[in-house]
C-alpha cells in the first residue's frame, strides 16, 4: 500500500490560514503540518514559553534546509519568538516574503494601553 501523497496548498490558502483565529491554549507549544508549497513541507509553530498560553505565536514556515529555502519559494527571515521572559530571535523560511507579519496572529490582540501624563 503507497502513502497518499500530501495535501499542495497555495499561498491564498496560507495567508487564510495565518489570519484565521486559533485557540492558544490548545495551540501552545505545538507543530501543525499543513501540506506543502512547492513540494516543500508547510509547517504551523505555536511557540510559547513563560506566559503561557497569552505568549503563543504562530509562525508558518517551510520545513526546508536553509540552503533550499529560495528555491523552495521562500526567504529566509528571522523571528522573534517567546525565550523565557523575554523573546530570542530564530530563523525561519518563510512562504510569505517579506510578509512575516502575517503570519502572527494573536488569540484576542489588543493594542498595549499608555498611560497618561501627568499634570
Amino acid at each position: 500500500m503507497s502513502a497518499e501523497e500530501p495535501k499542495e496548498v497555495s499561498l491564498e490558502y496560507l495567508h487564510k490560514y495565518a489570519a484565521s483565529e486559533y485557540s492558544a491554549t490548545e495551540m501552545m507549544n505545538s507543530t501543525v503540518f499543513l501540506g506543502t508549497f512547492n513540494k516543500a513541507p508547510v509547517m504551523a509553530e505555536h511557540p510559547c514559553s513563560d506566559l503561557c498560553p497569552q505568549a503563543t505565536v504562530r509562525i508558518i514556515y517551510l520545513d526546508v534546509p536553509e540552503t533550499e529555502c529560495e528555491a523552495s519559494g521562500g526567504t529566509l527571515v528571522e523571528q522573534a519568538i517567546p525565550w523565557g521572559i523575554t523573546q530570542t530571535l530564530k530563523q525561519y523560511c518563510s512562504p510569505f516574503a517579506q510578509q512575516l507579519n502575517t503570519v502572527q496572529v494573536r488569540e484576542k490582540q489588543t493594542e498595549p494601553t499608555v498611560p497618561k501624563s501627568l499634570p
